[in-house]
């Protein structure tokens, strides 16, 4: 077998010597000036948080689940989404159940069936920018 080419279980030794989580962060238009800061202050609470971050672009629904299928897959323990339409609120919050991931939701507030906001699921600290959602994951995960 090839170095590197074995099976990964989705946790990584950080360089203290501890297993390093991973999370994802899936914004809806990544080719956008203010998903690319946001991107870059996750990065910065990644480093500072020391957990691996999994930048994501889904620009539609079945792009959405299926980056969610694909965090778990890699072994994530939660992710941060800016969806592309808050309508999959209900959609989104079921694939991530499934998998036992944590998800905080971004810029845009998740819509029930209903068309009523999703407060089910979702933290209330929502609107936190996202080096203070990168604590929340670094103490959840912990």
């Amino acid at each position: 077998m090839l170095p590197g080419c074995g099976k990964h279980d989705g946790t990584e030794k950080s360089s203290s010597g501890n297993e390093a989580i991973k999370l994802g962060f899936v914004v809806k238009q990544p080719e956008e000036p203010w998903f690319q800061l946001e991107w870059k202050f996750a990065e910065e609470a990644a480093r500072k948080n020391k957990f691996d971050l999994v930048k994501i672009g889904a620009t539609d629904g079945e792009k959405v689940l299926g980056a969610i299928d694909n965090l778990a897959a890699n072994g994530a323990k939660g992710f941060v989404i800016c969806t592309p339409d808050t309508r999959l609120g209900p959609a989104i919050m079921a694939r991530a159940k499934g998998h036992n991931l944590k998800v905080i939701a971004v810029d845009d507030q998740f819509l029930g069936a209903d068309g009523k906001p999703l407060i089910s699921g979702t933290p209330e600290n929502r609107n936190k920018p996202p080096i203070e959602m990168g604590k929340f994951f670094a103490e959840s995960a912990g």
